[in-house]
């Protein structure tokens, strides 16, 4: 059957249509605020020893689907009652801005065998030629993303006034920091960092147009008054803070994309349901993690979650990955839960 032949058209879906299906309008921002540094909260991994030191490092997975209205009437897969799948490998793609480094990808073949293995554990399978044709196509893709912006250039112009020199147009560094939102935590966690920025301009525009009144006592704007939009985000929950931090940082990741087969054949793209899964690159590389990060999405591929999900695992140097307890930060305003099958 034609449906089991190589389908490298579905190549053209992505990386446009890599983290979501859109993104929230690029807000303007005139200073990125500076990360804090990592905590152990929640049962986060901590330890004094750089990862990159540690012979089998403990990480934090992150992960996260989003299903659509479509993908909520499809009635969830079972070992018993699978769903059928043909799938494609979409390879590597590096994002975002700044640290690129360790990008070896393991081959292909690997993966492919591993994602296999994976979907099988939440009753996804291949389609055959037989009595078992494909109600989905699952797009996958692994890779590095980041926002380490480089620094600006200080200096002074032939009037002798201090000026600063962008290293990069302010349009690129807006849109990765709105892509990057959108793989760690999805529309919801995108829309809240894409209103925090248009804040932090508002902030900002009333700290220049403020104009001191000579022989009063305040010195200062009410933009100088306005709390910071980031930390705001921060203080809403643990797991917020979490995110806030991994947002203005690097990360491996490994992202799935399912999608209605009998619709894409007509040349429609109905998403289904979007799984994505990441961890913080600080200390590790792309070898240890992609294959690790692929064998923590077997309860996950299709399932969809409230908030994302934290899953520990300890990661071998030599490539054999220990599963862990998966674990939800705790969120005082409105609890995590675990993942939950399709929406009735």
């Amino acid at each position: 059957m034609s449906f089991l032949r190589p389908v490298s058209w579905l190549i053209a879906l992505l990386p446009a249509a890599l983290f979501a299906a859109g993104s929230p309008p690029v807000t303007t921002l005139s200073k990125e605020p500076a990360p804090k540094a990592p905590k152990s909260e929640g049962g986060f991994v901590f330890s004094l020893l750089p990862k990159s030191l540690q012979r089998n490092p403990r990480l934090s997975f992150n992960v996260f689907t989003e299903m659509t209205a479509e993908g909520r009437k499809v009635p969830k897969p079972t070992p018993k009652q699978p769903a059928y799948y043909i799938a494609q490998a979409g390879g590597v793609y590096n994002g975002g801005v700044g640290a690129e480094y360790s990008t070896k990808a393991p081959p292909v073949e690997k993966l492919e065998q591993l994602m296999k293995n994976s979907l099988a554990e939440g009753g996804y399978l291949p389609a055959d030629d037989a009595s078992h044709p494909p109600t989905l196509v699952i797009i996958y893709h692994w890779g590095s993303h980041s926002f380490q912006p480089p620094q600006d250039t200080e200096g002074v112009d032939a009037d002798g006034n201090a000026v600063v020199t962008p290293a990069m147009p302010e349009i690129v560094l807006r849109k990765a920091l709105l892509d990057r939102a959108m793989l760690l935590g999805g529309v919801k966690f995108t829309q809240d960092v894409s209103a925090a920025m248009g804040q932090v301009d508002q902030k900002a525009a009333l700290q220049r147009n403020f104009t001191p009144v000579e022989g009063s006592d305040f010195g200062g704007s009410v933009g100088d008054m306005l709390p910071d939009p980031f930390e705001q985000l921060r203080n809403r929950s643990v797991e917020y803070d979490r995110m806030i931090d991994e947002l203005f940082s690097s990360s491996f990741f490994v992202v799935a994309s399912a999608y209605d087969y009998a619709a894409l054949v007509k040349g429609q793209r109905r998403v289904l349901w979007r799984t994505k899964l990441t961890v913080n690159s600080l200390g590790v590389n792309m070898l240890e993690t992609v294959p690790a990060l692929i064998a923590t999405g077997g309860a996950y591929f299709g399932r969809e979650t409230e908030t994302p999900v934290v899953i520990n695992k300890r990661v071998s140097r030599d490539g054999r990955v220990e599963v862990g307890t998966p674990t939800v930060v705790p969120d005082p305003v409105a609890p995590a839960t675990s993942p939950k099958g399709a929406k009735k």
